[in-house]
């Protein structure tokens, strides 16, 4: 079985993937194409200085994470800065990939696409 910290950890990683695709399609809600939309994603994941985009993203994480994790505010926002600085971009590329459907799905109907 998994342990919390490992569930808490992927779960901040694909609320991160949901927030990057929220930037991407944020930009430009005509966007259709699958392979451009990842193409854009990958662009912020692979940003040089991802930090400030961390503190965003901290800053909204109940709209991308709204599950209770048994964790005050602020020990939320330490753990998803930890986990998201640990995490390679390409670690949070492969998990935009495996949750890319469901979570444009979601995305979508946040910003009234769907």
């Amino acid at each position: 079985m998994e342990s919390p910290d490992f569930i808490l950890q992927r779960k901040i990683i694909n609320a991160y993937c949901k927030y990057l695709l929220f930037l991407v399609l944020s930009a430009d809600k005509e966007l259709k194409d699958t392979f451009q939309t990842t193409a854009l994603v990958k662009e912020k994941a692979f940003i040089t200085n991802p930090e400030k985009q961390i503190q965003h993203f901290i800053k909204d994480y109940k709209q991308f994470l709204n599950e209770n994790f048994e964790k005050t505010d602020a020990e939320l926002k330490q753990e998803i800065m930890k986990t998201l600085t640990d995490t390679s971009a390409e670690e949070i590329m492969v998990a935009y990939k495996e949750n890319r459907v469901d979570n444009t799905i979601e995305v979508k109907h946040q910003l009234g696409i769907l």
